[in-house]
């Protein structure tokens, strides 16, 4: 690859070269068929004058195309991010503020009691806060994007960032019935604290979105050797196994509508495996269909490696 990379007519060495070789090529044939006379003077005028002159000319160019090519890659990168960014915001966040818009007007009108008029607030304000949490997301993950921002690992623990998440979505799984089962969550993990919390939250999200009324949800951590296992389990619709493998092996992926018809982009989940494959951990998903699914996010053990 080296040797190709100098052979490659757009260094400035090659062109040097070359300038060098045709220029000698020219002298010599003037003056051994025209002049009948070769001045080592003029051998030597005819090597330094382009190496002189070429080189720095194909250098400066090489380096103003070196520019173009990384203004073209950033310009590319942005595009990606602008795409995801009005795709996500059209559905993951016009479809909620629609609804909630439709809604206090109903309100407004009369067309509820009173204590209905409270009940739909209060699941309007429980939707608003869900939906303030996932724009908060969208903005740190293309804050991080358009920066290239780095994770950062860090040493926390477990259970206070799942019991934070819980009572976040508390009111929304009151609200279908579903039995939100709590097992043993109190470990501590070594990743970067803001993915992490990012994971979880779009994975408990989609199993609430995905499990019918009076379902059953459970949350747990497990430690193995080499993994810190935190488990989220559903008893809900089920993913058929091709759209398993075609998440897990980051092909397009369009979000199916929930059990309640809530809509979605697939963006939460490409972001989460995007992350956890940064730092060397990975999502694992065992689901059957019409019964439930099975979602490990498996982080390196920090004690055992």
């Amino acid at each position: 690859m080296r040797l190709v990379g100098i052979l490659d007519f757009k260094t400035p060495l090659v062109v040097a070269v070359v300038s060098i070789v045709i220029s000698e090529m020219l002298y010599l044939s003037i003056a051994f068929f025209i002049l009948n006379n070769v001045d080592i003077s003029g051998v030597i005028f005819s090597f330094v004058i382009p190496a002189v002159i070429s080189y720095p000319i194909a250098n400066t160019k090489q380096k103003q195309i070196r520019k173009i090519n990384e203004q073209k890659e950033e310009l590319e990168h942005l595009n990606r991010i602008n795409k995801r960014l009005f795709s996500t915001i059209a559905h993951d966040i016009r479809s909620p503020i629609s609804s909630a818009s439709m809604l206090i007007d109903l309100c407004l009108s009369g067309s509820f009691s009173p204590k209905e008029s409270k009940e739909q607030l209060e699941e309007l304000s429980s939707n608003i806060t869900v939906l303030l949490v996932f724009l908060d997301d969208l903005l740190i993950w293309s804050k991080k994007q358009i920066e290239r921002e780095p994770l950062k690992p860090e040493l926390f623990s477990t259970e206070d960032l799942l019991l934070q998440h819980i009572e976040l979505y508390r009111k929304i799984v009151s609200q279908k019935g579903i039995n939100l089962k709590v097992g043993n969550i109190d470990s501590s993990l070594f990743i970067d604290k803001g993915s992490y919390s990012f994971v979880i939250r779009n994975l408990l999200h989609n199993a609430i979105k995905y499990t019918p009324e009076n379902g059953l949800i459970e949350i747990s951590i497990d430690e193995e050797d080499q993994f810190i296992r935190t488990v989220i389990k559903d008893t809900g619709v089920g993913i058929p196994d091709e759209k398993v493998k075609s998440i897990l092996n980051k092909k397009d992926y369009t979000s199916s509508t929930g059990t309640k018809d809530e809509k979605g982009t697939g963006f939460g989940l490409k972001t989460a495996i995007e992350y956890l494959e940064e730092q060397n951990a990975r999502i694992e998903i065992d689901s059957v269909l019409n019964e439930g699914t099975k979602i490990s996010v498996l982080v390196p053990n920090h004690s055992k490696n």
